[in-house]
C-alpha cells in the first residue's frame, strides 16, 4: 500500500508555452490535493523545461530555418532527423532529468493533453523513456485523460506500445471518444484496459480561484497562428495567413460598427502572440486604439485564466481556451480546426456552438456570438463534467494505492 507521505510525479508538458498544457497539469494537481492535502506533488516536464520561458526547444537557430524546409517535402527525412537528435543529443539528457526528478516517489501519473500523438515522434520517444525511468525506479504509471492522434508511424506506434504495455501500467484513460477510437485503432489489445476520462482543466476557475467578471460585456477573440494550424490540423484545408487575417478584420470591423466592445487573446504561445500582433496591425484603426485591442502575452497558466475570466464570451481555436471558458461558467464560440475542438463541443453540449474553422464566415461568428450570450452555459452539465473528472482522479490514486 502506497503511504500517503509519499510523492506523486506528474509529467506533462508542464511548462510548454503553450498555457493549456500548465491549465492541464495545475488543476490535476488541485484536483488530487483538494482529497489528499498530503501528498507532495512533483511536476516533471516531458520536454526538460525547468520553468515558463524559453526554452532550448523554442530558441531559433539556423538549423531549425534549415531543418523546417527540409521536413516539409520528406517524411522521411523528418523521421531520420528525430531520431538522430534523439540519440545523439535529447536522450542522455531527459533520462538524466527524469531519474533525478522522479526518484523516491512511487507513482507517475502521464497527466493530460494531445500526448499520445506522433508528432514525427517527439512524444513517443519522450513517453517511452518517461516510462523506462518510472520502470527503472519502481514507479506505479498512470495515464490519465490524455487526447489521442489519428496518424501514428509505425515507428511512433511502436515506441507507444512498448511504453503503454508496461508491466507497471495501472490504468490508462483518454479524454473524449475520437481518443478512445483511435487508441483501440492503434493498439487494439489495449481495448480491454483503457477507459475515458474528462479533461482536469474543467476545474481551472477552482484551480485558480477565479471568478468571471460579471459586469463584463467584452468580446474575447482567441487567435492562433497560421502556422500551427498547418502542423496540427488533420482532415481541415487550414487558412492561409493573408485569409485568416481577413477573418479577424472582418470581424472585428463587424464588431466595432455594433459598438460591441472586444478584445484579442492569446494562450501564450509566442507563435500565436507574433501572429495576433501582426494581425492587429492590419487593422485601420489609429495606432493607440490598436495597441488597447490586445491582452498581453500570458507568462503563466493563471494568467491565462485570469485573461478569459475578464470577457463575456469567448471566441476561439485553441482547446483549452473554450475548456477554461466553459469552467469559468462563460459561453464560447468554438472554431474547429482539430477534432479534439469539435469533440469537447459535443462533450459539453455545446456543439450548435462550435463551427468549422476552414468555412466559417465572420457573420456567421458574429451571430453565433450574441447566440451564445443569449443561451449562457448549461451549468448542470458543467458541474456533471466536474463530478466526472474528480471521480477519474479518486480512482486512479485508490488504484494506485492497492
Amino acid at each position: 500500500m502506497m503511504p500517503s507521505s509519499d510523492s506523486i510525479v506528474i509529467c506533462a508538458e508542464v511548462y510548454s508555452s503553450n498555457l493549456g498544457d500548465g491549465v492541464i497539469v495545475e488543476s490535476l494537481r488541485y484536483l488530487i490535493n483538494s482529497f489528499h492535502s498530503d501528498f507532495e506533488i512533483k511536476l516533471v516536464d516531458l520536454s526538460c523545461r525547468k520553468g515558463f520561458g524559453l526554452s532550448e526547444y523554442d530558441k531559433p537557430s539556423p538549423w531549425k530555418n534549415i531543418y523546417n524546409q527540409f521536413a516539409k517535402r520528406s517524411s522521411e527525412f523528418r523521421t531520420v532527423s528525430s531520431l538522430a537528435t534523439w540519440y545523439s543529443f535529447w536522450r542522455n539528457k531527459h533520462r538524466s532529468y527524469f531519474l533525478n526528478q522522479m526518484k523516491d516517489s512511487k507513482l507517475l501519473i502521464i497527466g493530460g493533453g494531445q500526448l499520445l500523438n506522433d508528432n514525427n515522434l517527439f512524444f513517443p520517444l519522450r513517453i517511452r523513456e518517461v516510462v523506462r525511468c518510472a520502470n527503472q525506479l519502481g514507479m506505479k504509471i498512470v495515464f490519465h485523460a490524455c487526447g489521442v492522434g489519428n496518424m501514428w508511424s509505425n515507428l511512433g506506434r511502436h515506441f507507444f506500445k512498448e511504453a503503454l504495455f508496461s508491466r507497471d501500467i495501472i490504468s490508462v484513460s483518454v479524454r473524449d471518444d475520437y481518443s478512445l477510437e483511435n487508441i483501440k485503432k492503434h493498439l487494439p489489445k489495449l481495448e480491454d484496459r483503457v477507459n475515458k476520462a474528462c479533461d482536469p482543466a474543467i476545474w481551472a476557475a477552482e484551480a485558480y480561484d477565479v471568478a468571471p467578471k460579471k459586469t463584463s460585456d467584452l468580446v474575447g477573440l482567441g487567435i492562433i497562428a497560421p502556422e500551427v494550424l498547418r502542423r496540427h490540423s488533420v482532415g481541415i484545408k487550414p487558412l492561409t495567413e493573408k485569409n485568416l487575417i481577413q477573418f479577424w478584420i472582418e470581424l472585428s470591423n463587424s464588431l466595432l460598427k455594433l459598438d460591441q466592445p472586444f478584445m484579442f487573446f492569446t494562450n501564450g504561445s509566442t507563435e500565436d502572440y507574433n501572429f495576433a500582433k501582426k494581425m492587429v496591425s492590419n487593422l485601420d484603426l489609429p495606432s493607440n486604439q490598436k495597441s488597447m485591442l490586445l491582452l498581453d502575452r500570458p507568462k503563466t497558466p493563471k494568467e491565462l485564466v485570469a485573461d478569459i475570466s475578464k470577457f463575456q464570451v469567448v471566441v476561439a481555436y485553441r482547446l483549452h481556451a473554450n475548456i477554461i471558458a466553459f469552467s469559468l461558467k462563460i459561453p464560447s464560440v468554438g472554431l474547429i480546426w482539430d477534432e479534439k475542438v469539435r469533440q469537447f463541443g459535443k462533450e459539453s453540449g455545446r456543439s450548435n456552438f462550435y463551427l468549422e474553422g476552414n468555412s466559417v464566415t465572420p457573420k456567421t461568428v458574429e451571430n453565433k456570438i450574441f447566440e451564445a450570450v443569449r443561451c449562457g452555459v448549461n451549468e448542470q452539465k458543467l458541474e456533471a463534467m466536474k463530478a466526472s473528472a474528480m471521480e477519474s482522479v479518486k480512482k486512479v490514486i485508490l488504484e494506485a494505492r492497492r
